[in-house]
């Protein structure tokens, strides 16, 4: 009667643990998958801001530099 006592115990602790690793895991999972959300939404909020700012740049200074070739002023153009 004790063993089977014990046996049950066991089992119960077993189970308790096993449920504990799985809500770790899957907490730890979550988490997971929410700062590789937040990190893809930065990426993109970045590439979002930062390309249209380097084009503007770059033809900027494409601008300036074809500028003396061109006839008339086009800074109005691009400011």
């Amino acid at each position: 009667m004790l063993l089977v006592v014990l046996v049950l115990i066991l089992l119960v602790l077993m189970l308790v643990f096993m449920l504990a690793l799985v809500l770790i895991l899957l907490v730890l999972m979550l988490v997971l998958a929410l700062v590789l959300a937040l990190v893809l939404a930065l990426v993109l909020v970045l590439i979002l801001v930062l390309v249209p700012v380097l084009v503007r740049v770059i033809l900027l200074r494409f601008i300036k530099m074809v500028s003396p070739f061109m006839y008339g002023s086009n800074r109005g153009f691009f400011m």
